[in-house]
C-alpha cells in the first residue's frame, strides 16, 4: 500500500505533513511510524471521498471505519497492514480532535484484527557462525591476495553483522549509530531505539574484540564521519554518503548467509530473532530480554520466542533431571531388587 502523491480533493482535509509532524515530535513516535501513520490516514481519506463523498471526516463512526477495513481485506491487504490501518486512524482521529475534547475517536471503538504469527525463523548457534565465518573467510583470501579494498569491504560486513548477532538492535537503530555510542571501555552500546527512547546494552566480549579491531584498522579507510558504520564503497555526493544505506544493510545479510548455504529468507530482523531466542536458550528471563530488545511491552518481547520441540524436550530434561534412571513401576519386567 502507497499513499498517492495528491490525496483527493475534500474541503475538510487536514495537514498530513503536519500530522505526521506531530506523531515524531509531540507523540513521540519514530520516523517510519510517524510517515506510516500519514500513509494510512492519505489512503483512508481517498477512500473516505471515493465511497462516501458526501460524509465529513468528522462524522465518520465505527461503522465507516469497518466498512473500510472490509474493502482492504476484500483487495487482499495483509492483516497485518489492517491491524496497523486500526491504529493510525487511532491517532489520525485523536489529531483531528484535539480542539474537541469531548469528541469520540471512531478508530477506537474497532477492534483491531489479530496480530498475525510471526512466520520468521531464528538461525540457530550453529548457522550464525557459519555466518560471520563467511566475511572473515573473505577477509583472509583478499589479504593474502594483496587486494585492499575486498579486505575493507569484509572486514566491515563482518563488524555488522556481528553487531547485528551480538545486540540484536533493530536496522534503523545499527545504521543510527555513531562513534560514540560505543563504549569499549565500559563494553557498553547506547542504543536510539523507537520513539526517541535510548537505551544501553552491554557489548559481549567477542563483539568488543571485533568493534576494537574495526575501529583501529578498517574505520579509518571508510567516510570520515561521525557514524559507526559509514560504507566504505559509499559514493560521494549521494543521500546516504557517509552512512550505511538500508538497502546496503540488506545485501550484507543476505549475501553472506546465502554463500553459507543458509536456508530461508536472510534479513536483518531475522538476526534480532535468533539474538532473543539465543537469550532464552541460555537462561535469561523475559523481563531482561524485553529490556535488551527494547520492547515496551512483555506481550511484544514473546514474539520474537520461538523454541523447538527440542529445546522443550531439552527444558523438561532439565526441570526433572535425576542421577540415576527412572524406574516404571507400572511395566511387569521392572522386578523388585532381591533382598
Amino acid at each position: 500500500m502507497s499513499a498517492p502523491a495528491t490525496p483527493l480533493p475534500r474541503t475538510d482535509l487536514p495537514d498530513f505533513d503536519r500530522f505526521e509532524a506531530r506523531l515524531y515530535a509531540v507523540a513521540g513516535k519514530s520516523r517510519r511510524t510517524a510517515q506510516t501513520y500519514a500513509t494510512h490516514a492519505r489512503l483512508y481519506t481517498d477512500w473516505l471521498t471515493a465511497n462516501r463523498a458526501e460524509l465529513a471526516l468528522l462524522d465518520a463512526d465505527r461503522d465507516v471505519i469497518e466498512d473500510y477495513l472490509i474493502d482492504l481485506a476484500s483487495r487482499n491487504v495483509a492483516q497485518a497492514s489492517r491491524r496497523l490501518a486500526v491504529y493510525a486512524l487511532r491517532a489520525f482521529y485523536e489529531h483531528l480532535n484535539r480542539d474537541r475534547p469531548t469528541a469520540v475517536n471512531p478508530a477506537v471503538q474497532v477492534t483491531p484484527p489479530a496480530q498475525p504469527r510471526p512466520t520468521t525463523t531464528d538461525y540457530s548457534s550453529a548457522e550464525l557462525d557459519r555466518l560471520l565465518a563467511i566475511p572473515r573467510q573473505r577477509a583472509a583470501e583478499a589479504e593474502q591476495q594483496g587486494d585492499e579494498p575486498r579486505w575493507i569491504r569484509a572486514r566491515f560486513d563482518h563488524a555488522v553483522l556481528a553487531t547485528f548477532r551480538y545486540t540484536g538492535i533493530r536496522l534503523a537503530e545499527l545504521l543510527g549509530l555513531r562513534l560514540d555510542d560505543v563504549d569499549l571501555a565500559r563494553r557498553q552500546l547506547q542504543v536510539h531505539g523507537k520513539g526517541s527512547k535510548q537505551r544501553y546494552i552491554p557489548i559481549p566480549q567477542p563483539l568488543a574484540t571485533i568493534l576494537t579491531d574495526y575501529l583501529s584498522e578498517i574505520r579509518a579507510h571508510c567516510p570520515d564521519t561521525d557514524r559507526l558504520f559509514a560504507n566504505p564503497n559509499g559514493m560521494p555526493g549521494t543521500a546516504v554518503y557517509g552512512q550505511l544505506a538500508e538497502r546496503a544493510a540488506f545485501d550484507i545479510v543476505h549475501r553472506h548467509a546465502t554463500t553459507a548455504g543458509l536456508t530461508g529468507h536472510h534479513h536483518p530482523h531475522r538476526l534480532r530473532h535468533s539474538y532473543a531466542t539465543d537469550l532464552l536458550r541460555r537462561g535469561a528471563s523475559l523481563e531482561e530480554i524485553r529490556r535488551l530488545l527494547g520492547h515496551s511491552a512483555i506481550t511484544t518481547t514473546i514474539r520474537y520466542l520461538h523454541l523447538t520441540d527440542r529445546d522443550l524436550a531439552t527444558a523438561i530434561d532439565r526441570a526433572f533431571h535425576t542421577d540415576s534412571p527412572a524406574v516404571d513401576a507400572g511395566r511387569p519386567d521392572n522386578k523388585p531388587a532381591a533382598a
